[in-house]
């Protein structure tokens, strides 16, 4: 997109979260011994198939076609294999993506900031950290007296994340799994109590971003609810 592509070096963690088959196949490749690599016969080509027509063999090095697989260049061929799958056999599209783009940021803009940069003012900032400012999640100040035990219990559960419960968490209520440029006060959040005490699950309403508490007992409770929501909930299932 930044007209980098000649600078990109391509490597299959790149690939774990956008295509999990094709990771799984290439990391199997990538541990396989000698013998069993040999016995494939693969050469450094890939083939595509065509419904109704004659498969497509397209090199991913020049005469690819004529080079063997091996496990002293399996690391090359996989490297060569992700740079297709997500540059060359999609070059043309990216282009018009690319083209569209510019039109919103032009190019000499465009280029003054890096890929992590980018990829961050579009798609969010990847270090999750979740705000217990009560203000950031639309609480009121009078809200925040009658329900100061609790919002220490939630603040204290908050503090004891992982990484993976904080993502989780950010899917539970808001649907993404990652937080917007500038954090969470630009996140949207919001947060509301249900006023009679009981042992239910929390709830989310992930369009409204807003998650929705029981008036819970004790802090273990908190806890264990939440996270058995964070762990098994699957779309909008709680909301």
């Amino acid at each position: 997109m930044l007209g980098r592509q000649d600078e990109m070096s391509f490597t299959l963690e790149d690939i774990k979260d956008m295509d999990k088959e094709t990771y799984e196949e290439l990391k199997a490749l990538e541990e396989m011994d000698e013998e069993d690599i040999d016995s494939l016969e693969f050469t450094f080509q890939t083939t595509k198939e065509i419904i109704g027509g004659p498969p497509i063999d397209t090199p991913l090095k020049p005469g690819g076609a004529q080079i063997t697989l091996c496990k002293a260049n399996v690391k090359e061929f996989i490297q060569l294999k992700v740079r297709h799958n997500f540059y060359h056999s999609i070059e043309k599209q990216l282009r018009a993506f690319q083209e569209g783009f510019y039109l919103i940021i032009p190019a000499r803009i465009a280029a003054i900031f890096t890929e992590d940069e980018i990829f961050s003012l579009l798609c969010g900032d990847k270090n999750i950290e979740i705000s217990t400012d009560w203000a950031l999640w639309g609480v009121k100040p009078e809200m925040m007296v009658l329900w100061a035990k609790e919002l220490r219990w939630l603040a204290e559960v908050i503090s004891e994340y992982t990484p993976e419960e904080k993502q989780k968490h950010l899917m539970f209520q808001m649907g993404q799994k990652r937080i917007p440029r500038g954090g969470w006060a630009n996140s949207g959040a919001k947060l509301t109590f249900k006023p009679h005490a009981t042992d239910s699950l929390p709830s989310a309403c992930t369009c409204g971003k807003e998650l929705k508490l029981p008036h819970y007992t004790s802090k273990e409770m908190l806890k264990k609810q939440l996270m058995t929501a964070l762990y098994n909930f699957e779309g909008f299932a709680f909301s």
